[in-house]
């Protein structure tokens, strides 16, 4: 594979898994959700999910920390390929859409 083919197969990973973790993190947090509203549903007292939740708080926390690992990486990846002049690629956008470019650089940083 050429230089140009292996950067664009990085990009496309690169994105692949960004994507994955996002989407792992809105799952994780529409567990929390559906554990809290299946609690009063059931009537079951407050505090009654409390050894569940607090894995799922650790499950979105963990996955919070891997989405800011992936930003970094993404950085990285950009910097890297500046750095010795490869082939043009789009690796995408590090603010994503709705994203405030000040808390991207908070996160990453």
């Amino acid at each position: 594979m050429d230089h140009a083919g292996t950067t664009r197969e990085v990009a496309r990973e690169l994105t692949t898994a960004e994507d994955a973790v996002d989407a792992a993190l809105a799952q994780a947090v529409r567990l929390m959700r559906q554990v809290m509203e299946a609690r009063r549903a059931l009537g079951l007292p407050a505090g009654a999910d409390e050894p569940a939740m607090k894995n799922v708080v650790a499950a979105v926390s963990a996955l919070g920390e891997a989405q800011q690992a992936m930003i970094r990486a993404h950085r990285a990846l950009h910097d890297l390929h500046r750095r010795h002049d490869l082939p043009a690629v789009d690796f995408g956008p590090l603010i994503k859409p709705g994203e405030d470019a000040r808390d991207t650089e908070r996160r990453a940083g």
